[in-house]
């Protein structure tokens, strides 16, 4: 069974593999506030997948649920947002 999709984006098709999460998906299962995601949007440590053409509603991938999950456990180890933001840029 293939679980690819396609999403019409900005006038594109974009193949999408796997899930597609809204920011609400992504706060149930990393654990995190949508303030908090939010917040690591803003300061690009987490990027959007795409966004609705006509509702601007953003849309995430596995990817982000990833570096959700990695954020999160450098947190618990105590590492700050500094610290975190240059270990994810490696």
């Amino acid at each position: 069974q293939n679980k690819n999709c396609l999403l019409v984006y900005r006038y594109r098709v974009v193949t999408i593999t796997k899930n597609i999460y809204l920011i609400k998906d992504l706060a149930i299962l990393s654990g995190h506030s949508i303030h908090t995601i939010n917040f690591y949007l803003k300061h690009e440590m987490v990027k959007e997948f795409a966004r609705g053409p006509e509702t601007r509603v953003r849309f995430f991938n596995d990817k982000a649920l990833r570096r959700l999950k990695r954020i999160r456990a450098l947190r618990r180890d105590g590492l700050s947002i500094e610290a975190i933001k240059k270990r994810l840029s490696r």
